[in-house]
């Protein structure tokens, strides 16, 4: 019996029944406890920490996304504007609606061309489930990604009896059968033919601030454009055209004369949101542009996986040969690893100071660990799905030695409070030792 497996019995409670894989160990030594590390496991969120160390590498520190507006002119006149996206996940309406607002007032006598040929793979990763579409926690990635892609809304109520108010979406795309409840709010959002319908009841006095994404991005892309154009007192003659064809946007772009240009902060800072508050959309966004980058005709978000596990291969000497990746959240329950193989690239990744210090620590504000791991101290990227808690970090010892550690519990029916509890007193534990 392993050590971990003599934790196992003194610590966990008769009436809990969950899987446990567990490995940990000093830097660069071997592990000092195993338990079943040699599983093949869905990591969940805790993936985030390959598509953050593939980033850092490939892409560097440094690197920015850049959105371009273009124009082919006729005479003195705009002909033709042109948005050219980079699948940059953290532009904001503000920021495009400041791109554009370097023509504004202006008339253009064409139309509005969007080239979304920076990511030629489908905007859902097949290996998602239907039931992850129109979340709020994934949303179609495109080419061009304004405010994650997802619609932000807010639900206001007054008084019993009041009309309940849907503010920041067209009433033309909305459905509204709620009412006013006096004692409790029960909501159910959904898209149905194109339109988000909204069922349910709403306590008084509330302003409930939401978001839901579409199914797919030219939903809510078209919107926003329309809400800049008309923010910028600009009128596009005809239509606006979407493009995933790099042909096109090839020709056009020998064409056309550079207005404007925003750059995204650096990878650096979008490392931030992806590891302390487990952010979806950057991770993913950052997993395609590494993808399209080392293989121009990425057309399969599985190919991304082999980017991938050449990365690891070549700039931190770990083999993910026998791993299956298909996406850079995590949130694809096809994603396979061995929690020894997490835990040796967890080695790689503390080496880096500035990778480090982007870990939640215990209890950190703001974080997936605010209100977590009270009695331990430690720095941990956390992952979660229906019956999948983990966590992959680090700690000091007793005898003040870093020590690297991956733990997951799953096949759990318990509640993830629960969950919790016995992950903190199972690395008190081993801390102690």
């Amino acid at each position: 019996m392993s050590a971990c497996e003599h934790s196992k019995e003194l610590i966990l409670q008769d009436n809990l029944s969950f899987h446990v894989n567990f490995v940990s160990g000093a830097v660069e030594q071997s592990p000092r406890y195993t338990y079943k590390a040699y599983e093949y496991i869905s990591p969940a969120s805790c993936q985030k920490i390959i598509t953050a160390m593939a980033a850092y590498k490939v892409l560097t520190p440094n690197y920015h996304f850049e959105t371009k507006l273009k124009a082919i002119y006729q005479k003195s006149s705009i002909k033709t504007l042109i948005l050219i996206g980079s699948g940059d996940p953290t532009l904001s309406f503000e920021e495009l609606k400041k791109l554009f607002s370097t023509i504004k007032g202006k008339t253009i006598s064409g139309p509005l061309i969007v080239d979304i040929s920076a990511y030629q793979t489908p905007e859902w990763c097949p290996s998602w489930m239907e039931s992850d579409k129109g979340t709020a926690y994934a949303s179609p990635l495109s080419g061009l990604i304004v405010d994650k892609n997802y619609f932000h809304f807010s639900i206001i109520t007054k008084n019993l009896g009041s009309k309940v108010i849907i503010e920041g979406i067209d009433h033309d795309m909305v459905e509204n059968n709620l009412h006013v409840n006096g004692k409790h709010t029960k909501l159910d959002i959904y898209w149905k033919n194109n339109k988000i319908v909204f069922n349910g009841t709403v306590a008084p006095h509330q302003v409930l601030n939401k978001k839901i994404s579409p199914y797919l991005s030219e939903t809510i892309l078209r919107h926003k454009l329309k809400q800049v154009l008309k923010q910028n007192n600009i009128i596009v003659k005809k239509e606006i055209i979407f493009t995933k064809d790099r042909k096109i946007s090839e020709t056009i772009g020998s064409e056309s004369h550079l207005i404007q240009t925003h750059k995204s902060e650096p990878i650096l800072t979008m490392l931030v949101p992806l590891l302390k508050q487990s952010d979806n959309l950057i991770a993913d966004s950052l997993y395609l542009k590494i993808a399209h980058l080392l293989n121009l005709d990425c057309h399969h978000w599985q190919e991304g996986g082999e980017v991938i596990k050449y990365i690891m291969q070549q700039y931190y000497n770990i083999s993910l040969n026998d791993a299956v990746i298909t996406d850079g959240s995590g949130l694809s329950r096809h994603n396979r690893i061995q929690p020894i193989v997490l835990w040796s690239l967890l080695n790689k990744f503390i080496q880096y100071k500035d990778l480090l210090e982007l870990l939640p620590e215990s209890q950190e504000k703001d974080t997936t660990l605010e209100r977590r791991l009270v009695s331990v101290s430690l720095k941990a990227k956390t992952g979660s799905m229906s019956s999948i808690n983990g966590l992959a970090g680090c700690y000091l010892s007793r005898n003040r030695r870093p020590e690297v550690f991956f733990l997951m519990i799953s096949n759990f029916i318990a509640p993830v409070g629960d969950i919790y509890k016995e992950q903190e007193l199972l690395l008190q534990h081993v801390i102690n030792q």
